[in-house]
């Protein structure tokens, strides 16, 4: 840097002048590093954390126990006017059975509450559901597309594919 634009960026001493533009060249590259690390880290460390806790909770963690499957006991009489908490899709609904196959799924999910009212005109979505041996099975149609979820019947609980409880609101 020429001696017109270190005087002009930098106040300088003449009698430091040649060990303070090192220094405080130093001081900008350290600053440009811990700045670039932040950035990476804002960036970068949210998905580095999830990854982390992902293969803690996989490998490492302490393992849910699955709940051992017992003969079903819940039948279609039993189901009739039963509330259960089902996830679908990421999402938490609601699930009413009513009689002859029927299902009502509602959500506390804002979103999910529109978009049935804008395609059904209510803020629910009709659905089916049936009984097969040992699974439940339910299935509604969401923005056009169909969901199927099985459910396994162990005793009086329904039990999701990776063997969680479903709990029964009703």
């Amino acid at each position: 840097m020429g001696e017109w634009s270190r005087r002009f960026w930098y106040p300088v001493d003449n009698a430091k002048e040649t060990g303070s533009s090192m220094d405080s060249n130093k001081q900008t590259i350290v600053i440009i590093v811990v700045v670039a690390l932040l950035l990476v880290g804002f960036i970068a460390g949210p998905k580095i954390i999830s990854t982390l806790r992902g293969n803690a909770a996989a490998g490492g963690g302490a393992k849910q126990v699955q709940e051992p499957i017992l003969p079903p006991l819940l039948k279609e009489a039993d189901m009739i006017g039963s509330v259960w908490n089902v996830t679908i899709q990421s999402f938490t609904l609601k699930v009413t059975f009513s009689a002859n196959g029927q299902a009502l799924a509602s959500s506390d999910n804002m979103m999910v509450r529109q978009l049935a009212k804008a395609r059904f005109g209510v803020d629910s979505l009709p659905g089916k559901w049936r009984i097969e041996g040992p699974k439940l099975l339910l299935n509604t149609n969401f923005d056009g597309k169909d969901y199927a979820t099985e459910l396994t019947i162990s005793g009086t609980k329904l039990l999701s594919k990776q063997g969680v409880p479903v709990v029964r609101v009703q």
